[in-house]
């Protein structure tokens, strides 16, 4: 048996940390910049900083498995950082943060979860470095698509 997964990620954006809020805190719309998230669906709206918001999110590895969750936020400081409780096939927690390093923003997010799903769990021993590759490239897809999201962002900011 695994004690879980934890992932790091850091992404770096060429943009204030508004304007990479505004486009993270849209959750339902990361399907259309995030190839890796094919589905993200608002099932519960939180107050006027998301807290208590909850989405189901389904996200599609690079190797073809999908992986199906829901994301609840539960400590949101705009701009700066969310928390958030994990249940489906994985449970756990997730953590965003973001900081303005002085030439745009450095967002890093850290995913502390354990696998729900039997063949996960039984794989997971051997297939640790795999997965943690297959989160590394879903990961990667989504800094590309930020970065693309922003340039929309921008444009729209003249």
């Amino acid at each position: 048996m695994i004690d879980g997964f934890r992932f790091t990620s850091r992404w770096r954006a060429d943009a204030t940390a508004a304007q990479v809020w505004r486009v993270l805190s849209d959750a339902a719309t990361w399907p259309r910049w995030w190839p890796g998230v094919v589905g993200a669906t608002v099932v519960r709206a939180g107050d006027g900083d998301h807290v208590g918001e909850r989405t189901l999110l389904t996200v599609r590895a690079p190797t073809g498995y999908r992986l199906r969750f829901g994301v609840e936020l539960t400590e949101v400081t705009p701009g700066v950082l969310a928390r958030a409780r994990v249940v489906g096939d994985l449970v756990g927690s997730g953590v965003w943060s973001l900081r303005d390093d002085g030439a745009g923003v450095v967002m890093e997010t850290v995913w502390q979860v354990h696998p729900r799903r039997r063949w996960m769990r039984l794989v997971a021993p051997l297939a640790g470095r795999w997965f943690a590759r297959a989160h590394a490239a879903v990961m990667a897809s989504g800094q590309r698509g930020l970065r693309s999201a922003l340039a929309g962002v921008h444009s729209e900011c003249r």
